[in-house]
């Protein structure tokens, strides 16, 4: 065990491939340059509380295997500094609070589930309670700085246990980066802002994560979307109400995750789910990845969806049903107007299924044709020879050919609504051909929209 208090350091500090309890710096004044940890196995908490970091510029963790916590809180800088997170092992909570560092980087270390405590924080001069779900925790307020902190996570791997630790960052960056992590908790970024660059790439979510309250930088934002598909945007309610925007909000209880995919759509929260789904959308259409701006845009709409369904079932009303169903027809037809051929697809199959039914009613365009094959036919049981045969047989296949060509020709007018001369067919023929236009006319007009969209979005 190593405790360090109301302590001067004149020199660097090397700790290194030694076991130990513990160890803690409070109040501590730091002149070296260089504070670094090389591969220790700590079986306790490792702290820096309240220290003062004059002319430091570089704090490093490298190999080393933490079993219990890392806490750095209320740490100030007289300079810029660093602080170096890689290749360790995490069993517990790490939190960052209060602490004015100018660059976090955490990058290729492994984070484990283990049991963690519940306590008290003092953020933004008030008491939160910690609870055992909040592993990793990187908390500032030093929103008056020119360059707040950095925060970079590079190809970490987080372990779950339970499904229910969290990865929280609030408070100004000036950037946060997210690269190359396996990360299987619950990521929540509500009541940040970031003023420079915010990059989220190559990561697979294989959990829930939040952007209440974010503000996002005005200045570059890179998000592609194939690592956030699939219903992982959420919104957290806490004790059943969703915290004010104007603290970090945390006060006691599990958190009650809202998503896209399970949400109950009669909570006012489904608003902030959908306008976390147009910030993402509006992100990527800046940024020209018009894929993923269309993949984002499915999705939220199809929380829209999910949203008129609740809203019918609570009030069945026509306009709720007909926005309902509209929308669950255009998720079908055009993914919700992203997905052009897709409705030509659609349109194809309609258009064959009233081509099988006009095979059925023949129209007056088979009428020559088919007093033709009868003739054709009762020549060959007349004469019975085998070259009438062979034409008769040539005469039948073509005879079905045509049949079938004007069954799509026919098919094909009705459903273009073209309307070349009168309806070449009678009986119920007749009034398919009319539902079949009305049918062509509004799936072509969806089909139109979604294609004028999509060529000038």
């Amino acid at each position: 065990m190593l405790t360090f208090e109301n302590c001067t350091f004149y020199d660097d500090i090397h700790i290194n491939e030694c076991e130990l309890g513990k160890l803690s710096f409070s109040n501590c004044t730091f002149k070296g340059k260089k504070l670094e940890l090389l591969r220790n196995d700590i079986s306790g908490n490792v702290s820096f509380t309240n220290n003062s970091f004059q002319e430091l510029n570089f704090f490093g963790m490298r190999e080393n295997v933490l079993v219990g916590e890392l806490l750095l809180d209320e740490n100030k800088c007289s300079q810029e500094l660093d602080v170096w997170l890689k290749d360790n092992s995490f069993s517990n909570r790490l939190a960052f609070i209060e602490s004015d560092f100018w660059l976090v980087t955490l990058q290729d270390n492994d984070f484990y589930s283990t049991e963690a405590d519940t306590h008290d924080i003092t953020y933004r001069g008030e008491e939160f309670k910690v609870t055992s779900n909040e592993r990793l925790i990187f908390l500032n307020s030093h929103s008056g700085n020119e360059f707040p902190t950095s925060f970079y996570l590079l190809n970490n791997n987080f372990e779950s246990e339970t499904g229910t630790e969290e990865l929280i960052l609030g408070g100004t960056f000036t950037d946060i980066l997210f690269l190359e992590n396996d990360i299987n908790w619950r990521v929540e970024l509500s009541n940040s802002t970031v003023k420079k660059s915010f990059w989220i790439e190559s990561n697979v979510f294989n959990s829930d994560i939040c952007f209440d309250s974010f503000i996002f930088s005005e200045m570059l934002n890179s998000v592609s979307w194939e690592q956030l598909e699939g219903f992982k945007i959420s919104t957290f309610l806490y004790n059943g109400e969703y915290s004010s925007p104007k603290q970090y909000g945390r006060i006691t209880g599990l958190p009650i995750v809202m998503k896209g995919k399970h949400a109950d759509m009669g909570k006012p929260q489904a608003k902030h789910l959908i306008r976390s789904y147009k910030t993402i959308y509006d992100i990527c259409k800046k940024n020209g990845d018009i894929e993923s701006a269309n993949g984002c845009y499915a999705e939220m709409k199809q929380v829209e969806t999910r949203r008129w369904k609740y809203l019918f079932e609570q009030n069945k009303t026509f306009e709720s049903f007909f926005r309902w169903q509209l929308n669950s027809f255009l998720s079908y037809f055009t993914d919700y107007g992203t997905n052009p051929a897709k409705a030509v697809i659609k349109s194809g199959w309609v258009i064959l299924l009233f081509a099988i039914f006009y095979l059925f009613f023949p129209s007056d365009w088979d009428v020559s044709n088919r007093s033709q094959l009868l003739s054709k036919v009762k020549d060959l049981a007349s004469k019975n020879r085998e070259k009438s045969f062979i034409a008769t047989l040539a005469f039948v296949a073509y005879s079905a050919f045509i049949h079938i060509l004007n069954a799509l020709t026919l098919s094909l007018n009705a459903f273009t609504t073209l309307g070349f001369g009168d309806i070449p067919t009678h009986g119920a023929a007749r009034y398919v051909t009319i539902v079949q236009g009305f049918i062509g006319w509004f799936l072509l007009t969806i089909f139109s929209v979604s294609l004028i969209n999509q060529v000038l979005g």
